[in-house]
């Protein structure tokens, strides 16, 4: 069985950037994809079990530790969920096989680091959980309680402790293995900007808001019916004056109504040609027809329309010495968890005569343009 490139996944919990570093980078919203409710479905339906369905079925070995169907599955659901916030349904189930085998290289992975703190005797203290634990109470939504949280996803505290002390200890485990990098130069970041003059290109795109009333998979014909009918009332009042903050509260049933639901559209980012000719064609200040889509029914402001721009270098170049000192701490973690890798014993217990390999070397990636 070959392990493949290491998951943005992995790669967030070996980077020393503190146990949320992957999911506290704020994403600028594009089209509503799939929210809490769809999140249940993808649990409720799994995507498809390959092979031997007892989830208590050990499926791999890794230094003679078993991980089973069971764990696969659970990780494959818990990527999928996290893949629900950009695809559809439909999506996610087509790359089911992908899923599944990201889900086995991520626990194959995390059982070498995890016997990795074992040997180095490494621990979490009350007082650093308790630090922990306050950081991720600030980084949730306003209005958002983590208990809330966890009781809707039926996650035990104790788990969520155990699961993110996991990830702390592996955060430890790395800035002693994994040194930090040396300090991109100026010169560097220059030399970067002028041979890839492409990723500092800022699409058109518009600046909008959005109201929306979500699909779910149990809603009756009648419930749609119902949705549909409450999304054109409120184009109907917003287009004879009505207040958009007040509409957006009453009838958005979207996440980022917090945040006065600002999304940004790219030019050949959602996937239809039809959705942006409709919205780059409106002017600003204007709303869009009621947007039938998948996933649900919404309706977009049209606030600003931004052409396309170059980012110079001095607005660019924080961006890339940050990549640059990032892309190298990367390499140098990937270098740690190869030479793991190569030491290890991994077999696939389905197909034993399949044995794992080191990751292929990942090209660097460039940074992406950014607004200043």
């Amino acid at each position: 069985m070959r392990v493949t490139i290491l998951s943005k996944l992995v790669l967030c919990a070996l980077l020393s950037f503190g146990i949320l570093g992957c999911v506290k980078q704020k994403k600028p919203e594009q089209n509503p994809a799939i929210d809490i409710s769809t999140i249940k479905e993808i649990f409720n339906n799994p995507i498809p079990t390959p092979g031997q369905a007892d989830p208590n079925k050990a499926v791999l070995s890794v230094n003679g530790k078993k991980i089973t169907q069971g764990q696969v599955m659970y990780q494959a659901n818990m990527i999928a969920a996290a893949a629900g916030q950009r695809l559809s349904r439909e999506q996610i189930m087509q790359r089911s096989g992908q899923i599944v085998q990201r889900a086995k290289d991520t626990l194959i992975i995390n059982a070498l680091l995890e016997s990795e703190v074992e040997k180095e005797g490494i621990t979490i203290s009350e007082d650093e959980w308790t630090a922990q634990l306050g950081k991720i109470r600030e980084d949730l939504p306003e209005g958002s309680k983590l208990e809330d949280q966890l009781g809707k996803a039926k996650v035990e505290m104790a788990d969520f402790r155990k699961s993110h002390e996991s990830r702390m200890k592996i955060d430890k485990l790395v800035k002693i293995k994994v040194p930090p990098s040396a300090e991109a130069t100026v010169e560097e970041a220059r030399a970067f900007y002028d041979e890839n003059p492409k990723q500092f290109v800022i699409p058109e795109h518009i600046e909008a808001r959005l109201i929306g009333i979500p699909k779910k998979q149990a809603d009756t014909p009648d419930a749609i019916a119902q949705n549909l009918a409450a999304s054109e009332e409120v184009l109907k009042q917003l287009k004879a004056g009505g207040d958009f903050e007040a509409l957006m509260e009453k009838y958005s049933q979207l996440p980022g109504k917090t945040t006065g639901g600002q999304v940004k559209v790219y030019r050949g980012s959602t996937g239809s040609e039809q959705l942006e000719e409709m919205l780059f064609g409106l002017q600003t200040n204007n709303y869009s027809e009621v947007v039938n889509a998948p996933s649900g029914f919404f309706i977009y402001r049209i606030d600003a329309k931004v052409p396309v721009a170059t980012r110079d270098f001095d607005g660019a170049k924080e961006t890339i010495l940050n990549a640059m000192k990032n892309r190298r701490q990367q390499d140098a973690a990937a270098a740690y968890l190869k030479k793991l890798q190569d030491g290890a014993e991994v077999v696939d217990l389905v197909e034993p005569q399949k044995r794992a390999a080191a990751p292929a070397p990942e090209k660097p990636v460039p940074p992406a343009p950014e607004e200043k």
